[in-house]
């Protein structure tokens, strides 16, 4: 009885919104303090890596339409009619003070999947996200971490190497995503990835920098970026590394590690 006492004292105690542990006291924390991963769509197995389908396949086992749903519900949650109901705001151009100030009421920073690509757009329920055609999109998010502030380079000489000559003084603002095949075999299979965000720049991905910190606002949505796939060879299974970048993400050198990073496969006949 005391045991149970001591619990729900403990229960009512926490803190519903901020977490008791934070920055490098957290388990989330590596060595050097956090370091946020990616997530990715579809994943129609939530625990498996593989992206399979038949484009010519319209229903059953594998079809090309199990993938565009799984998509496309996962995207519906960045309509118009839903972001309405939650408490949101353009941050564009407002300081990080104000940002903050205005996170710390619950209000959170408003994302369309239009924002992504305004206008005619190929990774779109329309078009199928692509997978009729074998130019399958996948979302990259970058994954929530309470309080995790993005440091963005601010100098070409900041930048990892195999970045570096994408850098722009634009993409100050941003954090960076981009994807890769993994292994040199899968290099020479991918001829072309369009990378699809509010960036605008195809050869690499961004995610503006208002829309951190995140402070578990109850309407928060994760800003994401399309990787766009529109020279791969089918019959192949292709292994697909996408990276975030900033300062304060930590990059390994080892392709074998996913700090800061997400590996899926695609497979489609």
């Amino acid at each position: 009885v005391i045991f149970s006492a001591f619990v729900i004292v403990y229960i009512l105690l926490l803190d519903k919104k901020t977490p008791r542990r934070l920055g490098n006291e957290s388990a989330l924390a590596f060595d050097n303090g956090i370091n946020p991963g990616l997530g990715f769509r579809p994943q129609y197995y939530m625990d498996r890596s593989l992206i399979q389908w038949r484009t010519s396949r319209k229903t059953g086992h594998q079809s090309f339409i199990q993938m565009v749903d799984n998509v496309h519900q996962w995207v519906l949650g960045y309509g118009l009619k839903d972001q309405y109901h939650q408490q949101m705001i353009d941050c564009a151009g407002l300081p990080r003070d104000v940002l903050i100030n205005y996170f710390r009421q619950g209000l959170s920073c408003i994302f369309f999947f239009t924002d992504v690509k305004p206008g005619p757009n190929p990774c779109s329920k329309p078009k199928n996200y692509g997978y009729n055609k074998g130019r399958p999109c996948v979302v990259i998010k970058l994954n929530r971490v309470f309080g995790w502030v993005p440091e963005p380079y601010q100098s070409k000489d900041e930048v990892p190497l195999e970045i570096r000559d994408l850098w722009q003084p634009v993409m100050k603002d941003y954090v960076l995503i981009k994807c890769f095949g993994q292994y040199p075999t899968d290099q020479d299979l991918i001829h072309q990835i369009d990378h699809i965000s509010i960036l605008g720049n195809k050869a690499i991905g961004g995610i503006p920098l208002y829309y951190y910190p995140f402070l578990n606002q109850p309407g928060y949505r994760q800003p994401y970026i399309w990787a766009q796939f529109i020279k791969v060879e089918s019959n192949v299974l292709l292994n697909i590394i996408c990276r975030a970048y900033a300062r304060n993400i930590r990059q390994s050198t080892s392709i074998e590690d996913m700090t800061g990073a997400v590996h899926f496969e695609l497979w489609f006949q």
